[in-house]
Protein backbone atom coordinates (compact mmCIF):
# COMPACT_ATOMS: atom_id res chain seq x y z
CA UNK A 1 0.00 0.00 0.00
CA UNK A 2 2.73 2.19 0.96
CA UNK A 3 4.84 1.84 -2.35
CA UNK A 4 1.40 2.21 -4.61
CA UNK A 5 1.76 5.66 -2.84
CA UNK A 6 4.86 6.85 -2.94
CA UNK A 7 4.97 5.96 -6.97
CA UNK A 8 1.52 8.05 -7.11
CA UNK A 9 3.06 10.96 -4.75
CA UNK A 10 5.69 11.35 -7.31
CA UNK A 11 3.33 11.44 -9.69
CA UNK A 12 2.43 6.67 -10.03
CA UNK A 13 4.79 5.21 -9.93
CA UNK A 14 3.91 11.14 -9.33
CA UNK A 15 5.91 8.08 -9.81
CA UNK A 16 0.86 9.27 -9.61
CA UNK A 17 0.90 10.14 -8.24
CA UNK A 18 2.34 8.13 -6.46
CA UNK A 19 5.56 7.03 -0.76
CA UNK A 20 7.69 4.74 1.57
CA UNK A 21 8.36 5.49 4.62
CA UNK A 22 12.11 5.45 5.83
CA UNK A 23 13.66 4.60 9.21
CA UNK A 24 12.10 7.17 11.32
CA UNK A 25 15.56 6.83 13.51
CA UNK A 26 16.79 8.61 10.65
CA UNK A 27 14.56 11.87 11.20
CA UNK A 28 16.62 14.76 13.05
CA UNK A 29 14.55 15.57 15.49
CA UNK A 30 13.13 11.99 16.98
CA UNK A 31 10.16 14.05 18.58
CA UNK A 32 9.07 15.52 16.04
CA UNK A 33 7.33 12.64 14.61
CA UNK A 34 8.13 13.49 11.04
CA UNK A 35 9.43 9.99 9.28
CA UNK A 36 11.62 10.37 5.98
CA UNK A 37 10.12 9.81 2.86
CA UNK A 38 11.89 6.92 0.92
CA UNK A 39 11.28 7.44 -3.07
CA UNK A 40 10.70 4.46 -5.33
CA UNK A 41 14.16 3.58 -6.93
CA UNK A 42 14.82 5.24 -10.59
CA UNK A 43 13.02 3.19 -12.81
CA UNK A 44 11.69 3.23 -16.83
CA UNK A 45 7.80 3.56 -16.91
CA UNK A 46 5.45 2.22 -19.99
CA UNK A 47 2.19 2.76 -20.37
CA UNK A 48 2.12 6.26 -19.57
CA UNK A 49 3.33 8.08 -22.60
CA UNK A 50 3.61 6.94 -26.48
CA UNK A 51 7.60 6.41 -25.77
CA UNK A 52 8.89 4.67 -22.02
CA UNK A 53 9.70 7.61 -19.50
CA UNK A 54 12.98 7.30 -17.06
CA UNK A 55 11.99 9.21 -14.01
CA UNK A 56 14.64 9.63 -11.56
CA UNK A 57 15.24 11.14 -8.24
CA UNK A 58 17.60 14.14 -8.02
CA UNK A 59 16.69 15.81 -4.62
CA UNK A 60 14.60 13.66 -1.63
CA UNK A 61 14.34 15.96 1.19
CA UNK A 62 10.38 14.73 1.88
CA UNK A 63 9.06 14.11 5.13
CA UNK A 64 5.82 12.42 6.42
CA UNK A 65 3.94 13.23 9.55
CA UNK A 66 0.45 10.98 10.85
CA UNK A 67 -1.19 13.82 12.69
CA UNK A 68 -3.94 12.31 15.82
CA UNK A 69 -7.09 12.84 13.15
CA UNK A 70 -5.31 10.35 11.02
CA UNK A 71 -4.57 12.84 8.21
CA UNK A 72 -0.78 11.97 6.78
CA UNK A 73 0.83 15.38 5.72
CA UNK A 74 3.94 14.83 3.23
CA UNK A 75 6.36 18.36 3.24
CA UNK A 76 9.54 18.67 2.13
CA UNK A 77 11.55 19.45 -1.40
CA UNK A 78 11.28 16.75 -4.13
CA UNK A 79 12.99 16.85 -7.58
CA UNK A 80 13.01 14.69 -10.46
CA UNK A 81 14.15 14.22 -14.29
CA UNK A 82 12.08 13.13 -16.25
CA UNK A 83 13.26 11.60 -19.47
CA UNK A 84 11.77 10.56 -22.51
CA UNK A 85 13.90 7.07 -23.56
CA UNK A 86 13.82 7.01 -27.30
CA UNK A 87 15.18 10.84 -27.42
CA UNK A 88 17.08 11.82 -24.63
CA UNK A 89 15.01 14.65 -23.73
CA UNK A 90 14.39 15.41 -20.19
CA UNK A 91 12.93 17.79 -18.05
CA UNK A 92 13.66 18.30 -14.11
CA UNK A 93 10.96 19.22 -12.34
CA UNK A 94 10.27 20.56 -8.72
CA UNK A 95 6.79 18.29 -7.28
CA UNK A 96 7.50 19.36 -3.51
CA UNK A 97 4.20 19.62 -3.07
CA UNK A 98 2.78 19.12 -0.10
CA UNK A 99 0.24 15.98 -0.12
CA UNK A 100 -2.36 15.88 2.41
CA UNK A 101 -3.98 12.16 2.90
CA UNK A 102 -6.95 10.82 4.42
CA UNK A 103 -8.41 7.41 4.68
CA UNK A 104 -11.63 6.14 5.27
CA UNK A 105 -10.94 1.95 4.66
CA UNK A 106 -9.50 1.17 1.18
CA UNK A 107 -10.10 4.75 -0.20
CA UNK A 108 -7.64 7.52 0.34
CA UNK A 109 -8.15 11.16 -0.60
CA UNK A 110 -4.82 13.10 -1.24
CA UNK A 111 -4.96 16.38 -1.62
CA UNK A 112 -2.48 18.15 -3.75
CA UNK A 113 -1.28 21.24 -3.31
CA UNK A 114 1.91 23.28 -5.08
CA UNK A 115 3.79 21.49 -7.86
CA UNK A 116 3.18 17.49 -8.05
CA UNK A 117 3.73 14.93 -10.48
CA UNK A 118 0.76 12.65 -11.26
CA UNK A 119 1.02 9.23 -13.42
CA UNK A 120 -1.61 7.17 -14.57
CA UNK A 121 -2.36 5.53 -17.79
CA UNK A 122 -6.12 7.25 -17.56
CA UNK A 123 -4.30 10.30 -18.08
CA UNK A 124 -0.62 10.24 -18.85
CA UNK A 125 1.94 12.57 -16.76
CA UNK A 126 0.87 15.85 -15.26
CA UNK A 127 3.08 18.00 -13.33
CA UNK A 128 0.08 20.22 -11.75
CA UNK A 129 0.57 23.73 -9.95
CA UNK A 130 -2.30 24.23 -7.90
CA UNK A 131 -5.02 22.16 -6.15
CA UNK A 132 -5.48 19.14 -7.55
CA UNK A 133 -8.01 16.70 -5.41
CA UNK A 134 -7.69 12.91 -6.16
CA UNK A 135 -9.07 9.32 -4.81
CA UNK A 136 -6.75 6.12 -4.66
CA UNK A 137 -8.38 2.68 -3.88
CA UNK A 138 -5.71 0.34 -2.27
CA UNK A 139 -7.44 -2.33 -2.88
CA UNK A 140 -7.26 -1.90 -7.03
CA UNK A 141 -5.12 0.59 -7.49
CA UNK A 142 -7.66 3.20 -9.68
CA UNK A 143 -6.48 6.44 -9.35
CA UNK A 144 -8.67 9.22 -10.03
CA UNK A 145 -8.56 12.90 -10.32
CA UNK A 146 -11.81 14.38 -8.56
CA UNK A 147 -10.59 18.34 -9.00
CA UNK A 148 -8.20 20.38 -10.12
CA UNK A 149 -7.46 23.87 -9.99
CA UNK A 150 -4.33 25.58 -11.67
CA UNK A 151 -2.29 24.83 -14.23
CA UNK A 152 -1.08 21.50 -15.20
CA UNK A 153 1.36 20.60 -17.77
CA UNK A 154 1.38 17.48 -20.05
CA UNK A 155 4.86 15.57 -19.40
CA UNK A 156 4.58 13.36 -22.33
CA UNK A 157 3.42 16.68 -24.58
CA UNK A 158 6.83 18.18 -23.24
CA UNK A 159 9.24 15.17 -24.19
CA UNK A 160 7.08 13.93 -27.31
CA UNK A 161 10.19 14.39 -30.26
Amino acid sequence: MRKSRALRALGLAVFTVALLAGNASADPNPNSARVPVTQPPDQVITGICPFPIFIETLVNKEFSKTHKNGVEIITGRLVVRITNTDTGESKVYNISGPVHITRDGPIETDVFGGRSLLIDPSFGALVTSGRVVGTFNTETGEFRIVSRRGHAEDVCATLAP
